[in-house]
């Protein structure tokens, strides 16, 4: 009897044991491929008249992990709170209960809460509730379009008109399929914006960032309670790239290195254009660029450098040949010598290029389309072309590395070429259903090769006549743009213009030769 006793009693603690033990997913069984997803709110969301909270609880539908929480959690306006989790709850207690008087808190839940298995949640949760007696339940949802399935994008509310780009009313998450919700809203007139990132100061960001603005100058929910499907394009930064330093090659080049990393070659001016002076080593020289992206030109600001004494001994090299409109154009690595006397009297300094068909050879004709680029006039019985060394030469004198290039008019011409078979091609025809007076741009990319594809909607129709066989994803927009008609206006901050409005075909367009799809309609809401 007393060793059942003892057995029993070591049962009793194992059991006690393995009931404390650490918290965690159970083994076995399906993979658990899904995030955890709330059941439960006290007070419930939306609650009006509390006076009072000593503790806010949210339960889940699985085991959440305690390391996701402290930084996923944030209250507007922001108060002092401790959280705690445990099992499937998350347990958050404000430092001081009692809630100030009319006023409205928000909880945001960001979707990063994960379960064990890693699993985030998959739209992050906005939790309401208000010292007052009544609270203003308005909405405004929407989707994204055109983001980054990878990308994590947050939404912001700006009153209208906008008196301060850095304050927005609120900012929320969007869930992974790019939907946002903005709720609870006192009836205002309302901006949204949108940021590929979290969003600190929106005006500069989109500079920087994936960006996108409504297409109405704004949004009432003076007659409305709610406002659903507002769709917004997310499309690249609005850069303004600005020069970070200069490489010199010599007296009177050099090539500029930009702050988003591209490169530019410059010709240094002359310090006096009239007499043709140039810059003596030791001047400082100031230059700042006129520049545009896709929606503005601008100027850079200010860059300044002093010009170092060079030895210049790099001779000049071909870095592209191609044949466009009959020409062959051959692109150096820098500026020629001489490119401004193309026929000296003694054609001493004429270029020696020469053409072959067989044998037989011709003196090529050749002109200069920039410092940087020779011109040769093609002509159709050449089979190949000889640049000679002679007199290709840079500004410090360095002769062309290569005393006889080469050059096969056959590879130019399949260089040239590549992209342009058309011999298989389709059409589209389509209504387009749009109530403005905009004109409307039809755009159908090819998924393929990249190539794109732009028509304007005349009374009402739309039609793609030589389309390249292929698939195809077909969008239409207000035609705002005025540095490049076909290019769609992403919308511009301060001072604020809307971006257009659009309309992207649900499903991908299979073109197939000699046949003609038609009734693709676009309606614009």
């Amino acid at each position: 009897m007393l060793y059942l006793v003892k057995n029993s009693f070591k049962i009793y603690c194992i059991t006690i044991i393995l009931s404390c033990a650490a918290q965690g997913p159970a083994s076995g069984g399906p993979k658990d491929l899904n995030g955890p997803v709330v059941k439960s709110i006290t007070p419930f969301n939306g609650s009006s008249s509390i006076k009072k909270i000593e503790k806010i609880e949210i339960v889940f539908d699985e085991l959440i992990d305690p390391l996701s929480v402290p930084a996923a959690i944030s209250i507007v306006p922001n108060i002092d709170y401790k959280v705690k989790t445990r099992s499937k709850k998350i347990l958050i207690f404000p430092e001081q209960p009692i809630l100030e008087k009319n006023t409205l808190y928000r909880i945001k839940l960001s979707k990063s809460i994960r379960d064990y298995r890693g699993n985030n949640m998959t739209s992050p949760m906005n939790i309401v509730f208000s010292s007052s007696q009544n609270i203003s339940k308005n909405k405004i949802s929407g989707k994204l379009k055109n983001i980054n399935e990878k990308s994590s994008y947050n939404v912001a509310l700006f009153t209208h008109p906008i008196n301060d780009s850095l304050k927005p009313e609120l900012i929320v998450e969007t869930d992974d399929f790019g939907n946002f919700e903005f709720n609870y809203l006192e009836p205002n007139n309302y901006v949204i914006s949108a940021l590929e990132g979290k969003i600190y100061n929106f005006n500069k960001q989109l500079r920087i960032n994936r960006y996108g603005i409504i297409s109405d100058d704004y949004i009432s929910l003076k007659n409305k309670d709610e406002i659903k499907n507002v769709e917004i394009y997310m499309d690249n930064p609005l850069e303004k790239i600005y020069i970070e330093s200069i490489d010199i090659k010599n007296y009177s080049f050099g090539v500029l290195n930009f702050s988003n990393g591209s490169k530019e070659n410059f010709l240094i001016p002359f310090k006096d254009k009239l007499n043709q002076m140039q810059y003596n080593i030791g001047d400082t020289i100031l230059i700042n660029l006129q520049k545009e992206n896709h929606l503005e030109k601008y100027s850079t600001k200010d860059f300044k450098f002093i010009l170092p004494e060079v030895i210049d001994t790099i001779p000049p090299k071909i870095i592209s040949q191609k044949l466009l409109n009959e020409k062959i154009n051959i692109e150096f690595s820098e500026p020629l010598k001489n490119i401004n006397k193309l026929k000296e009297v003694d054609d001493s300094s004429d270029l020696k290029i020469l053409g072959y068909t067989g044998k037989d050879s011709i003196r090529m004709e050749y002109t200069f389309s920039d410092p940087f680029t020779l011109s040769i006039t093609n002509d159709v019985s050449i089979n190949y072309i000889k640049l000679f060394q002679d007199n290709i030469k840079d500004i410090s004198n360095n002769i062309l590395l290569d005393s006889i290039t080469t050059i096969s008019i056959n590879d130019l011409t399949k260089i040239e070429n590549t992209s342009l078979d058309n011999s298989k091609t389709g059409s589209i025809i389509g209504k387009v259903n749009y109530s403005g007076d905009v004109p409307i741009i039809i755009n159908a990319k090819n998924i393929e090769n990249n190539l794109n594809f732009f028509t304007m909607v005349q009374n009402n129709i739309y039609k793609f006549n030589f389309l390249p066989s292929g698939k195809y994803i077909l969008w239409g927009y207000e035609s705002l743009n005025v540095l490049d008609s076909t290019r769609y206006f992403s919308g511009i901050w301060n001072p604020y213009q809307r971006s257009s409005k659009f309309i992207i075909y649900p499903d991908t367009i299979d073109v197939r030769a000699r046949w003609t799809i038609d009734e693709l309609n676009m309606d614009f809401k």
